[in-house]
């Protein structure tokens, strides 16, 4: 399969491993509960495990309903259920490494994993944001936006 990657030039990692998180991770707030956290160059190998994963895991293409109609999704996905072992040993330890870090915070592992393959500059998605998780605790019910009706002509 061709794709467009650029590694980073700082990766001079051979062997895919995970870094330690910790103090390491920086976190932004977002707006309603939400976060973000960051931890630059957190996978030393990064490019190696691309290679790999890229040549392993069983890419597939699938179509979505957006608004009117039913589109290509822009992008090669793979789903990993519970239970289901990871493409890579480095995915394992990822993820082993992730729940060590949010476990208390989250109250529960890790549990299944999706990969997106972004083949090249045309595989894009546009800003969105997902309003309920699998680990949602309560549902949270959003204001409905009142309709505008057209005044009355006499």
């Amino acid at each position: 399969m061709e794709t467009a990657f650029q590694g980073s030039l700082l990766d001079l990692g051979n062997e895919p491993v995970p870094g330690p998180l910790g103090s390491s991770v920086r976190r932004i707030m977002l707006a309603r509960g939400a976060w973000v956290d960051i931890r630059p160059a957190w996978m030393a190998g990064a490019a190696v495990l691309f290679d790999r994963l890229r040549e392993v895991v069983p890419w597939r293409e699938e179509k979505r309903r957006m608004y009117e109609r039913v589109v290509d999704v822009p992008r090669l996905l793979c789903f990993y259920a519970a239970g289901e072992p990871l493409p890579d040993p480095a995915l394992a330890a990822a993820r082993r490494a992730l729940d060590a870090h949010y476990g208390a915070e989250l109250g529960e592992p890790l549990c299944t994993a999706g990969l997106c393959l972004y083949r090249d500059g045309q595989d894009s998605v546009a800003w969105h944001g997902d309003r309920i998780g699998r680990g949602a605790r309560e549902r949270q019910v959003l204001p409905r936006r009142r309709r505008r009706h057209a005044p009355a002509l006499p």
